[in-house]
């Protein structure tokens, strides 16, 4: 059973610490979407992520994302970037990061903004770089959005196409 098919059976999400902390990631919608998709599965399966599936079939899910407005936290807003930057240069990380250590700055950020606004934040959007098999104008368009579901109820799957090999 593919992972798609586990997800539509059990309503389970598998989130992971991703760019921009843990969730479950989506690319926005754009011409480029599917492109950014099959580039970031096929670069996934490359790394050896999916080693523990018994089915490593890539299928792409579509879906609708919702959250009330007070829980939508757009991580590209710049008053956020500059308190990310203003932590960064008080306390890092600083000059090349992992995944991981990035990953866990993101979370330890948003934890700081819910307990501070008094509210937990399901839906963010973010920035991310662009797999690297994808001819992708980031020169051009800069990093392409993502869509980062903190919360499973915000997530209704829509349709899902398979992936040719």
């Amino acid at each position: 059973m593919t992972r798609a098919n586990m997800i539509k059976a059990s309503g389970v999400w598998y989130t992971s610490a991703g760019r921009a902390g843990t969730g479950a990631y989506f690319w926005a919608e754009s011409p480029y979407a599917w492109a950014l998709a099959v580039g970031w599965y096929r670069e996934a399966l490359e790394e050896g992520k999916f080693s523990r599936d018994a089915n490593r079939e890539g299928i792409v899910l579509f879906v609708n994302l919702t959250s009330d407005e007070k829980e939508y936290l757009d991580l590209e807003d710049e008053t956020l970037k500059n308190k990310m930057a203003e932590l960064i240069i008080a306390k890092g990380p600083s000059g090349k990061v992992s995944d991981r250590r990035q990953a866990a700055f993101y979370d330890f950020f948003i934890r700081e903004l819910e307990k501070d606004r008094k509210v937990k934040y399901a839906l963010l959007r973010v920035k991310v770089a662009p797999p690297r098999e994808v001819d992708y104008p980031l020169r051009v368009l800069g990093a392409p959005s993502c869509l980062v579901a903190r919360s499973t109820n915000c997530i209704t799957i829509v349709d899902r196409k398979e992936i040719a090999s």
